[in-house]
């Protein structure tokens, strides 16, 4: 991976996801709501860690461990498990606005939303670009089969 490949579309979430996941770990210590923050805070600094790691492995070009064939299956994973925390944080955010109408819990939300949509997207591409390279019965390239003489229309 280079700087090249991170203008591509899976790689190109991954700024944009490491952003997205410092400014939610800010706000969400700054919460006044307190039950089950423990929820948030933690996958959120779980996400910073693993998003600056991802982040800084595709930045110096680490194909060692990026091109290995297990490494869309790393990443399949880790972006299922943000996305589940994700939900499960905007679930607590949004039982927060029931005792304490604040700012900075829809700040969260909308946070929260964002990078599960961001996570949920990165996984998607993932998941369907994971096996391209390997795939040798691909209908784009495949020759028609028709009979001598016979035209299909055009």
């Amino acid at each position: 991976m280079s700087l090249e490949d991170m203008k591509t579309m899976p790689h190109i979430l991954k700024p944009f996801t490491l952003v997205l996941s410092v400014l939610f770990c800010l706000f969400t210590f700054l919460c006044p709501y307190r039950a089950f923050i423990w929820i948030p805070e933690a996958s959120s600094v779980i996400m910073v860690i693993v998003t600056l790691v991802v982040f800084i492995l595709h930045l110096i070009d680490t194909a060692v461990l990026i091109s290995t064939p297990i490494y869309p299956f790393i990443e399949l994973g880790y972006t299922a498990i943000f996305f589940i925390a994700c939900l499960l944080s905007v679930i607590v955010f949004f039982c927060g606005l029931f005792f304490t109408f604040d700012l900075l819990l829809i700040v969260s939300i909308g946070l929260s939303v964002l990078l599960g949509m961001s996570f949920g997207l990165m996984g998607m591409i993932t998941w369907r670009s994971r096996n391209t390279a390997s795939t040798s019965n691909n209908q784009a390239t495949a020759s028609p089969s028709f009979p001598a003489g016979i035209n299909p229309g055009v």
